[in-house]
């Protein structure tokens, strides 16, 4: 059996460790870049600065992209805690909402 196979509240723990530690790492890594780049001329939305250029063109598509598809996957997640709160639903790793979300009594 493979060690992804058999998740664990410790496993869990620790790829969400190692996720929002890459995730910190990059977004300060880019704040810092930017502000050295453009000093204290730094906008709040750093795209602003880059003018009207093609790569600037091209990042704000893959950044109006990326939260078009991203937006919906939030829902999922408030959906589970809603149920998991509000109806003793099944904490993750015990299966699927499926038998809270299709009561009629919901």
């Amino acid at each position: 059996m493979l060690f992804y196979q058999t998740p664990t509240r410790a496993r869990w723990a620790n790829v969400t460790r190692l996720s929002i530690s890459v995730c910190a790492t990059l977004a300060l890594t880019m704040g810092l870049g930017g502000y050295l780049g453009f000093g204290v001329n730094t906008q709040g939305n750093i795209l602003n600065n880059l003018g009207d250029s093609n790569g600037a063109n091209l990042a704000r598509l893959l950044l109006s992209s990326t939260m078009f598809f991203v937006y919906p996957m939030e829902s999922f997640v408030a959906r589970h805690v809603l149920v998991v709160l509000l109806f003793r639903g099944k904490v993750a790793h015990d299966g699927d909402d499926h038998a809270i979300l299709a009561r009629a009594d919901r």
